[in-house]
Parts: C-alpha cells; structure tokens; sequence
C-alpha cells in the first residue's frame, strides 16, 4: 500500500524571503508604488500627509493579523456587525394587512392540508392489527396473519361478488 505526504499547517501562507509572505510582499510592492507617485505629485506637506494616510492603511493589510485571520477579513466583519440590525425583531406576518388573493390562497392551502390530515387520520389500524401487521412484513410475507373464520367467509363472498361465474 502507497503512502502519501499529507499536507499539514494549510492554513500558513507560503514565505517569499524571510518572514514575509506572498501577500505581504504584493501589498508592499503597491503601497511601495502609491508613495513614489505621492512623492512625485505631491510637494512636501502634502506628500507626508499622503504617507501617513498610506501606512495607515497598507501597515494593518500587511502585517496585522487580528485572530489570526488576514485585516481584510477583519474589516470586513467590522462592516457586517455595524450594517446588520443589533436587535432581530420576529415579524408576525398574519397581523400585517394581507390582500384578499392572499388570504384565499391560504386558505386554499389550510384546507388542503386539513383535507389531508383527515384522509390519513382515518386510515389508522387498531393496535392489535399493526402487531399482526409488522410480523408479516419481519417474516418477508411466509407468515400471512391470523384471520378469523368469519373474516375468510367475507373475503370469499368479496371476491365472489366481484367475479362471479357466468
């Protein structure tokens, strides 16, 4: 039987040079790019409230890893738990002003499934038939129940009565 490498520790990035990762240096490589072209737009006071505004935002994305999950997945939890409503509030849909073609469809469907409610409700078996029943089906069918003279007779008159001899 072969043996395989199973890859472990999955969730480590892959380390470029150092302790820096793919990521880190792609994210270095734009925030390195956005600040020359600041430099090369921008005068002085400017061009340093440019970099400070970068590094505010490439410094955390690079190396900031908050529960070990990248700053992007921070972030975007952040903006998910402040968009989504603090208290959830159960709507009651049948106190709302509903239209009539509404109403008549749910009461179309109500009474469908009380129709058919009722039509499995009658067909229940007595207790000492299911018995009877469930050691036929345990058997495969080689035991065939116990029926009582009388409930042969009617089955016979049944059959009987539905082909008769001409």
């Amino acid at each position: 039987m072969q043996q395989f490498v199973v890859p472990q520790f999955i969730d480590i990035e892959n380390k470029i040079f150092g302790p820096v990762t793919a990521r880190q240096f792609v994210l270095l490589i734009i925030w390195g790019g956005m600040e020359f072209g600041a430099y090369k737009l921008f005068d002085t006071v400017p061009f340093v409230i440019a970099t400070i505004i970068l590094s505010l935002f490439f410094a955390p994305m690079a190396f900031v890893r908050p529960n070990g999950k990248p700053f992007h997945y921070f972030l975007l939890s952040v903006y998910k738990a402040k968009t989504r409503p603090d208290i959830r509030v159960w709507h009651n849909h049948d106190a709302l002003t509903v239209s009539p073609e509404i109403k008549s469809n749910r009461e179309m469907r109500d009474a469908k499934r009380q129709a058919a409610t009722m039509r499995f409700a009658e067909k229940k078996t007595k207790p000492s038939r299911l018995s009877e029943l469930s050691l036929i089906a345990d058997t495969g069918g080689i035991y065939e129940g116990e029926q009582t003279e009388e409930e042969l007779e009617k089955e016979m008159e049944n059959l009987q009565m539905k082909n008769p001899k001409s």
